[in-house]
């Protein structure tokens, strides 16, 4: 009786108040989630249903649940709930066919509200494959051990999910939907299956691979060892092939066209005759114009005595050049012998040479 004296004050005191009472009372809520709507489950498997419900005055497990099936009808409440409304209710009783699932809840107040999800019972059966000992499902024509619902080539006892795929050859052999086109597994088609990766045997070598001095076209962009790959080193250019590079440099993976000099010492890379190991004295300039044929950075002259007649009657003679010695590529005389008396020089015309 208390609490219909209770129910009753107040609404006695909501006539009677100048403002007015009004008190709310909210359906509860329900929302039916797991399985997923439209889901197979074999016959006699157990099932999840899981739900969250509430109420805006109702604690969740006072609530009153009704599980229903338009095929079957009402299930007695099995279910478990929590203080949250966390709700779980487990069966293995729905027959064959395509089932309705209704979760109804009820609280205190007559208020009531629903959620349904469909779900399929079928005949639990054999998968086709042959470790299932399961009622088989179809025939196995080829004897490949595979049922003909996941043998998606049942006159061909070489293709069934177990078998191993065959790159490139047009053929489905494992059934799973494609033939194997990207055998490496790194996300390129091979070229010859209309891809890009030129080496689908390494996952290492397609388009979006870092170019290695490996002899190999890692990058797939037609270059094997390009310039700047990783591992790469310093050549200098050798213009003239004298074995000796200009200052012109590039970083590859090895000696490659012109570029096959490992130092940069040749001051002339125009001229094969100008290199550090230059040893022969020229007159003539070099065809950057000087004389420095062996680039040790100094015009070395061959010649650098001074000649000279000296004493009366009985002279002496050195040779050598006739005042001071001259530049590179400049003539001179050159002393060789004193005559007379006097014991005058004499000598022959010399270019004077340098390296």
């Amino acid at each position: 009786m208390r609490p219909t004296l209770m129910f009753t004050a107040l609404a006695l005191a909501a006539c009677s108040s100048d403002k007015g009472v009004t008190i709310h009372n909210s359906a509860p809520s329900v929302s039916l989630y797991e399985p997923f709507d439209g889901s197979e489950v074999d016959a006699g498997e157990a099932i999840n249903f899981v739900a969250q419900i509430g109420d805006d005055r109702d604690e969740a497990p006072s609530l009153i649940r009704i599980w229903s099936s338009d095929i079957q009808g009402p299930f007695s409440d099995t279910s478990v709930v929590d203080a949250t409304g966390y709700t779980v209710w487990t069966t293995g009783a729905l027959e064959l066919g395509e089932h309705v699932i209704s979760l109804q809840v009820i609280d205190s107040a007559g208020l009531t509200s629903a959620d349904n999800l469909m779900i399929r019972i079928v005949e639990p059966g054999d998968t086709g494959a042959p470790e299932d000992t399961g009622p088989a499902i179809g025939e196995d024509a080829d004897g490949d051990g595979y049922t003909a619902n996941v043998d998606c080539d049942d006159d061909d006892a070489l293709v069934n999910p177990g078998a191993e795929d065959h790159p490139y050859d047009g053929i489905d052999q494992d059934c799973d939907g494609s033939d194997l086109t990207d055998a490496d597994g790194d996300g390129f088609d091979a070229v010859v299956a209309g891809g890009d990766d030129c080496d689908d045997t390494d996952p290492l070598s397609n388009p979006d691979g870092t170019e290695v001095c490996d002899g190999e076209d890692n990058d797939c962009d037609g270059t094997v060892d390009e310039e700047d790959a990783t591992g790469c080193s310093t050549w200098f250019l050798d213009a003239d092939d004298d074995g000796f590079g200009s200052d012109e440099e590039k970083c590859l993976c090895g000696a490659s066209g012109d570029y096959t000099s490992e130092t940069a010492t040749d001051c002339d890379d125009s001229d094969a005759l100008v290199n550090p190991e230059a040893t022969s004295f020229s007159a003539l300039a070099t065809s950057g114009g000087g004389f420095d044929w062996d680039c040790n950075g100094v015009e070395e002259r061959q010649w650098l005595d001074v000649g000279s007649c000296s004493g009366t009657v009985v002279c002496d003679l050195v040779e050598g050049w006739d005042g001071s010695v001259p530049a590179c590529g400049a003539s001179a005389m050159w002393v060789t012998s004193c005559s007379g008396l006097t014991c005058d020089e004499s000598g022959v015309a010399r270019t004077q040479s340098c390296r």
